[in-house]
Order: structure tokens, then C-alpha cells, then sequence
């Protein structure tokens, strides 16, 4: 269980955070090797973690005080080729991380509780309209994410390029402890999703 307190403070022209966000809760930490020709990857990401402070933005400012922030500070080498989904969605008591690609699923948590709890490898799929249906092959998740905004950003260079999609949106569903215990329901829990793939 690591406590701390993390100081936050941005400035963009007229857009400023001040803030701060931390608590007691137990955060991930994935360190291995990366499939398709890369050596290593190093991961650490934090549950949602009670947010404190202001921003200002079109002349307004706004309170965050009872609000929710996570961290994820990743590393690595990656092969030339690398392509990713990467799911990340945190309220309070509940939180996940799940990637699928270059790193398998070493950094797939379920946070519930104050608990932290591996999950196995992801499934996903993107249908038609843009919704993302989700599992875990251990059974201990099942999630529907409904994009609301997209971010996009690609680039075509002549060794390189980089294709990424970064929805905004919200997840329902269920999640559980282990195969045996209740499911609980997600109602509207707010987080992304992230398609990505580069060449490099």
C-alpha cells in the first residue's frame, strides 16, 4: 500500500490546473519483456486517487475538489513495428487497466475496493457504430465502452508514422473479484480507450 501526494500544476495560454491528488491505495508496477522484436517495458499506474484543487478555463474556474485522478508512467523499447489497445477508467472504489499488444497482459489490473487484482488477457473488439465490447479471458470483466470524443493524430513520415485514436467516453457493464464472486455492475464510469500503431 503506498500513500503519497502528487502537486500538479499546468499553464497553457489561459488554461491553468492547480491541483493535487494522492492517497493510500496500491498501485501497479509491470516490468518484462515485449513481443514483435523489442527487448523491455516498464509500467507503473495508480488506481484512482481522490483529486484536490482548481482549474481555469474561458475565463471560468472550477472546483476539483472530490474529483478522481489516476498516473501511469511507462518505459520501454519497443519493437519497429508496435501496436496497441490501451483501456484505462478509475472512479472511486473502482478502477481498470488493460492493455493488448506488445506487452500481453502483464499490466491488466482490476482495482475494487482498495484491492488490486490481476486480470487475464483482454479481448476486444470495436463494432460498426464505434462501440468497444470488452473482456477478460479469466471471466472477470465485461465492458462496453460508448465513445463520447475522439482525439486523432497521424503521421506519415518517410521511416516513420504513427496512427492514434484516443476516445473519451464512458463503460458499462460488470466486473468481479474472482469467477466465484458477485458481479458488479458499471454504470457510466468515465475513462479511454486508445488504438494505436506506429512504425519507427
Amino acid at each position: 500500500m503506498v500513500r503519497s501526494v502528487i502537486a500538479c500544476a499546468l499553464r497553457a495560454g489561459n488554461f491553468r490546473i492547480d491541483a493535487e491528488y494522492g492517497g493510500a491505495a496500491p498501485r501497479l508496477l509491470a516490468v518484462g519483456p515485449v513481443f514483435d522484436g523489442g527487448a523491455v517495458h516498464s509500467t507503473q499506474k495508480s488506481p484512482g486517487l481522490l483529486l484536490h484543487g482548481r482549474a481555469d478555463a474561458g475565463g471560468k474556474r472550477f472546483r476539483l475538489d472530490g474529483g478522481v485522478a489516476s498516473y501511469d508512467y511507462s518505459n520501454g523499447l519497443l519493437g519497429r513495428r508496435s501496436a496497441w489497445r490501451w483501456i484505462s477508467a478509475h472512479g472511486r472504489g473502482l478502477g481498470i487497466n488493460l492493455q493488448s499488444g506488445y506487452f500481453g497482459d502483464a499490466e491488466n489490473a482490476l482495482w475494487l475496493d482498495g484491492e488490486l487484482i490481476a486480470l487475464g488477457a483482454l479481448e476486444s473488439r470495436i463494432e460498426a457504430d464505434g462501440v468497444w465490447s470488452m473482456t477478460s479471458a479469466d471471466g472477470l470483466l465485461a465492458l462496453r465502452f460508448t465513445p463520447e470524443g475522439v482525439r486523432r493524430d497521424e503521421k506519415q513520415l518517410l521511416l516513420a508514422s504513427s496512427r492514434l485514436r484516443q476516445h473519451l467516453g464512458r463503460f458499462d457493464g460488470w466486473v468481479r473479484a474472482a469467477p466465484d464472486a458477485p458481479k458488479r455492475t458499471v454504470t457510466g464510469l468515465s475513462g479511454l480507450a486508445e488504438d494505436y500503431r506506429a512504425r519507427w
